[in-house]
């Protein structure tokens, strides 16, 4: 059921899903949509997951494809790129590891710096988790026009680096 707000007021209100918490302002709106839009592909991701016999999580997952593409980064850097705390991405590393998807290697020129690569079943598992992604993504995309999805990848993205930068004063 979609709902708009009756009242005359001065920021702009967005039709919504009626959630019975009432009216939302739109820019409100939109990061609730982001975020109900992550937890749902989230959850669908992880009956995907289990359904293939993967025992993998999106964040597992997400590690994993990177890598795929992007052999030999320090955790550090592989941190910073997925805009994660070190102390978690270790953790997902952790369990890769322990699943023999991937090998951390200390790095020749520092060796304090350790250096993440996949293992054969980390290479062989990453196309099954990427056509699994896929699929799901074709899916979640169903009746949005292509251009509507470039910019809403553009817009996201943009507003994500707003929020990982500091403002300017």
């Amino acid at each position: 059921m979609t709902v708009l707000d009756p009242a005359p007021s001065s920021s702009a209100v967005t039709p919504q899903r009626d959630t019975g918490v009432g009216f939302l302002p739109e820019k409100f709106a939109l990061a609730l949509e982001a975020i109900a839009f992550v937890k749902a592909f989230r959850k669908k991701l992880l009956v995907e997951f289990e359904f293939a016999g993967l025992a993998l999580t999106p964040a597992e997952a997400r590690v994993l494809m990177f890598l795929a593409r992007n052999e030999g980064l320090s955790q550090s850097q592989l941190a910073q790129i997925l805009s994660c705390e070190p102390m978690t991405l270790v953790d997902n590393l952790d369990r890769l590891e322990a699943a023999d998807l991937v090998v951390r290697k200390r790095n020749e020129v520092d060796r304090r710096v350790k250096c993440i690569y996949l293992q054969p079943r980390g290479k062989a598992l990453a196309p099954r988790v990427q056509t699994i992604v896929t699929d799901l993504l074709n899916r979640a995309e169903q009746g949005v026009a292509e251009r509507h999805i470039e910019l809403i990848r553009v817009g996201l993205s943009h507003m994500t680096g707003n929020l990982a930068n500091p403002p300017n004063i």
